[in-house]
């Protein structure tokens, strides 16, 4: 590969492209947060699943998600001699 070629794509891990950042920045900028924790807030405590769901997520981050495999994986194991 040419060193001076310029990389595309999702070369880098957690890089956003210029679209994801103006839309991000364009939210952030328009979006009164406290005012819409609060509305979730009291959703919640209506029992409203989902705002409590997306409050919790906010807050307290994304619960670890359960993978379940039913196949092999192929992995072999391969030991030298000691």
């Amino acid at each position: 590969m040419d060193k001076n070629k310029r990389k595309r794509g999702s070369d880098r891990t957690g890089c956003q492209n210029k679209s994801t950042a103006l839309i991000k920045e364009l939210v952030q900028s328009n979006v009164d947060f406290p005012a819409l924790i609060r509305k979730l807030a009291i959703r919640a405590m209506k029992n409203d699943t989902q705002a409590a769901k997306i409050l919790f997520e906010y807050g307290f981050g994304k619960a670890p998600q359960q993978l379940d495999h039913t196949g092999s994986i192929g992995v072999k194991v391969i030991r030298d001699n000691i």
